[in-house]
C-alpha cells in the first residue's frame, strides 16, 4: 500500500528493539539520499506479539492443539514400534535435548521431533555435522526420515487438527 502511495520512498520493516537507521539533522530517517519509511512490525519487549504470533499464549488454542495431538493416536502408535524407541534413545544420547528426556512419555517425545527437524535444517544449511556429539553417534537416512515424518505430522496437527472442523476452530 505504501509503495502505491509513495513509490519513490524506500520502505523497510523493523522490530522496535533494532537500532534505527541514521537520522539526519532534522530527525527524519534518511536512506540512500532519499527519505525512508520504517514500518515497525513487532515489539520485542514482549516474547510474542499478536501481529506475528496471535495463536501463542492463547489458552483455547493450546487446548485445541492438545486435543488434536491426543485424538490423533499416531504418536502413541509409533511409540509402540521398537525402531522409534531406539531412535528416541539415540537422539537423547546425541543431543541431551530436555524434551527428548526418558522422563517424558514416548508419544510426547516423538511429538517434539519438530524441534529436532528444525535444528537439522539449520545445521545442514550451515554445512555442519548433524547433532555432532562426543560419542560419535550419528543419524542415518531412515532416522532423519522418521524425524521429518513426525515433524510434518505435528505441524499439520498444530494448525489443522484432525479434520476440517478442527482447522476452522483452530484458525479462529
Amino acid at each position: 500500500m505504501l509503495q502505491g502511495l509513495v513509490p519513490s520512498i524506500a520502505v523497510s520493516f523493523k522490530h522496535t528493539l533494532e537500532e534505527a537507521p541514521e537520522e539526519g539533522p532534522d530527525k527524519r530517517m534518511k536512506r540512500d539520499e532519499g527519505q525512508h519509511i520504517a514500518i515497525n512490525i513487532a515489539n520485542l519487549d514482549s516474547e510474542y506479539t499478536p501481529l506475528l504470533h496471535g495463536y501463542k499464549q492463547n489458552s483455547k488454542y493450546e487446548m485445541l492443539k492438545a486435543q488434536a495431538v491426543e485424538k490423533c493416536g499416531w504418536f502413541a502408535a509409533m511409540a509402540e514400534l521398537p525402531e522409534w524407541v531406539t531412535l528416541l534413545d539415540k537422539v537423547w544420547r546425541m543431543t541431551g535435548f530436555a524434551k527428548m528426556s526418558p522422563k517424558h512419555p514416548l508419544p510426547q517425545r516423538i511429538s517434539h521431533f519438530q524441534s529436532l527437524a528444525q535444528q537439522i535444517g539449520i545445521e545442514r544449511s550451515h554445512g555442519m555435522a548433524i547433532f555432532q556429539n562426543k560419542a560419535g553417534v550419528s543419524l542415518d537416512a531412515a532416522d532423519e526420515f522418521k524425524i521429518r515424518e513426525s515433524a510434518d505430522r505435528c505441524c499439520r496437527l498444530r494448525y489443522q487438527g484432525n479434520s476440517h472442523a478442527d482447522q476452522i476452530e483452530m484458525s479462529r
